[in-house]
């Protein structure tokens, strides 16, 4: 009797425990998920009544650590309105950077050697370095016949040929010009179009060009007028850089069949392996931008760089000195007394810049050649020393000879 009985509660226990278990957990399912008050008491905490406190989230967020509870959306506030203000006086225009300067020149004297400088965008700086160079120098003057875009190539847009003449037979221009400076080429890296298509690096292309130089070099030497011709610098692209590399060759052949002075930069824009450098020593042996971000034109220090080893030789002809050949032992009388030049050599049509009469006397002995004779050649030219005095200290010639 008391095993049936215990039988028939077991199994209502068991039905019973199941169905609160199911309700139980429908109970917390259903629970919301907002936040539970905390229940604190009204009492002070010192009347010993303890605190209590409902957990948030009840049994499943502690059995399952919690679920955050859903946030309300924040309204966007909005903007305040703010009040336009009209300008009283419209926007300064944007600033444009001129290429060229103005270059601040005294006034120069009407008998003022007149230099005349033809090319393209190269040739450009320098016009404008010399200008610069020459600004506070009342006996020289700059002229400028310059074609950004132009050169030897597409004489369809701009000839080149036929330019020449018409400079040279303005009386502003070449008729008043004492020297030429020419420094062109560096857009001819493209094919000819005139008077026929002829494709780059090709043997009639390299005839036809050099055909273009030697005519601009024949109406240059039928001036009678000096000339300094200035090569390429290496630019940024290698193969444009080696096109010009081959385009100086014909410009210092040329050059040299009219009697023209020749002017090498290649070397003075180049770094130690011989290309293009955006950076190098200025005239001031500090390093600096020598080019712009192009990779092709002259930043300010390279324009001054370029001016720097043009301007040493337009200096020699102003001097008299445009040649190193002539007769050794010269001396040229200016106003300030004798010069001797520090080579050994003047000319026989040397002249000053003061216009002093040159005079050319013969070698110290007509029997021995210059070279052993010239102090000043042997120490400046060839840096051989001088022999010391026989009883100076610096002499170490045995046995040691006393006077």
């Amino acid at each position: 009797m008391r095993n049936r009985t215990w039988n028939f509660g077991s199994k209502q226990l068991s039905r019973v425990v199941l169905i609160g278990i199911c309700l139980t957990i429908l109970s917390l399912v259903a629970e919301p998920a907002t936040a539970a008050p905390v229940i604190k008491p009204s009492l002070p905490a010192s009347a010993g009544l303890p605190v209590i406190q409902v957990q948030e989230g009840g049994f499943l967020k502690r059995l399952f650590r919690g679920r955050r509870a859903k946030r309300e959306p924040q309204r966007a506030q909005p903007k305040a309105n703010r009040p336009r203000v009209k300008r009283s006086q419209p926007r300064p225009p944007a600033q444009v950077i001129q290429s060229a300067p103005e270059i601040k020149q005294v006034d120069k004297n009407p008998d003022a050697r007149r230099i005349l400088v033809l090319g393209d965008f190269f040739g450009a700086s320098l016009a404008l370095g010399l200008a610069e160079s020459f600004a506070q120098d009342r006996t020289v003057a700059i002229d400028s016949s310059t074609n950004g875009t132009s050169g030897f190539v597409r004489y369809d847009t701009f000839n080149w040929d036929a330019h020449l003449r018409t400079v040279l037979s303005d009386p502003d221009l070449g008729g008043k010009a004492d020297l030429i400076v020419v420094m062109m080429g560096g857009n001819d890296r493209q094919f000819f179009r005139s008077p026929q298509r002829i494709s780059l690096d090709t043997n009639a292309w390299r005839e036809q060009y050099e055909a273009n130089v030697d005519a601009f070099a024949e109406r240059l030497e039928a001036t009678e007028l000096p000339v300094i011709w200035v090569g390429m610098p290496p630019v940024r692209g290698p193969k444009t850089s080696a096109h010009l590399a081959n385009l100086t060759t014909t410009f210092k052949s040329e050059a040299e069949e009219i009697g023209a002075r020749y002017v090498d930069i290649w070397d003075a824009f180049a770094n130690e392996a011989g290309v293009y450098d955006d950076n190098g020593p200025d005239i001031n042996g500090q390093q600096a931008q020598l080019r712009r971000s192009d990779g092709f034109g002259l930043s300010t220090a390279g324009r001054e760089k370029l001016t720097f080893f043009v301007k040493r030789q337009v200096d020699r002809y102003l001097s008299g000195s445009g040649a190193v050949a002539g007769t050794p032992g010269g001396v040229v009388f200016t106003e300030d007394g004798p010069v001797i030049p520090l080579s050994g050599f003047a000319l026989e049509d040397a002249i000053s810049l003061k216009g002093g009469v040159p005079l050319v006397g013969p070698p110290m002995d007509p029997g021995k050649p210059w070279e052993e004779v010239s102090n000043a050649y042997n120490v400046l030219i060839r840096g051989v020393a001088l022999n010391a005095p026989t009883t100076r200290a610096d002499n170490f010639s045995w046995p040691p000879q006393i006077e």
